[in-house]
């Protein structure tokens, strides 16, 4: 059982530590969350002043190297993260944090990121839209 009340714990793992698009992104996920009753935990390949403001709004930051082919030991930790932080919902960004999150599992989380992305349910709300039309 949970020593803290949350309704699910996020991990972001964010491919990067810089303030771009996506980190901001995640940044802001990571501060709104909370207020709705979860907890989220971020994981970065560095520290820099982006995980600096994480952990200013109370989101934990842990740092583990990334790479296309990850190490052994960021895969490790990845996998002990989950199970002593009680994670129970992983969210990568980018895809060295894809490949990361998804080893343990037996994967990457590429090719779920690619085919549910908005493009995609851009193209299928267009052909649904279409095929009302035609009737």
């Amino acid at each position: 059982s949970r020593s803290e009340p949350y309704l699910i714990h996020v991990l972001e793992v964010v491919g990067n530590a810089i303030m771009g698009g996506v980190e901001q992104y995640v940044y802001h996920v990571a501060r709104y969350l909370p207020s709705l009753g979860c907890k989220v935990t971020c994981v970065t390949p560095f520290r820099s002043p982006y995980t600096a403001r994480l952990e200013e709004i109370g989101c934990p930051v842990y740092v583990t190297d990334m790479d296309d082919d990850p190490p052994w030991r960021s895969i490790q930790f990845i996998s002990e993260l989950v199970k002593e932080q009680q994670i129970d919902l992983i969210h990568a960004h980018l895809p060295k944090a894809q490949v990361l999150a998804g080893k343990p599992y037996g994967g990457d989380l590429r090719h779920d990121t690619r085919r549910y992305g908005r493009h995609q349910a851009e193209k299928e709300h267009e052909r649904r839209h279409a095929q009302e039309i035609d009737g």
